[in-house]
């Protein structure tokens, strides 16, 4: 990229489907990685492939999608959709907690 960059912390990816929709994510994330090697990178996908982001190496955290209505590869389960956005705040509030800038500044 040419010209001045703006400095990225963090950045979140979503990636819920089948396999071959996570293969074909990989060249993003590599590139991602290699752009932005300082940013918190979070991935959002099905529980298989947590162990697979993990063996990549280029996201920092996993966060299990906990499903939604008319996707059956993740059919909506109250308690996973209240645990993902449990840790989804406590990303939010780390990723709050720990900017140097605020809206008052």
């Amino acid at each position: 990229m040419n010209g001045p960059s703006k400095r990225i912390d963090r950045i979140v990816v979503v990636r819920a489907l089948y396999l071959g929709d996570m293969l074909i994510a990989v060249p993003a994330l590599r590139a991602l990685r290699r752009r932005f090697p300082g940013a918190e990178m979070t991935l959002i996908g099905l529980p298989w492939a947590a162990d697979l982001a993990r063996r990549l190496g280029y996201v920092d955290r996993f966060l299990e999608f906990p499903g939604f209505p008319g996707i059956p590869e993740a059919p909506v389960e109250p308690e996973r959709t209240e645990a993902f956005l449990v840790e989804a705040r406590a990303v939010i509030w780390t990723w709050r907690s720990s900017s140097t800038a605020t809206a008052d500044t």
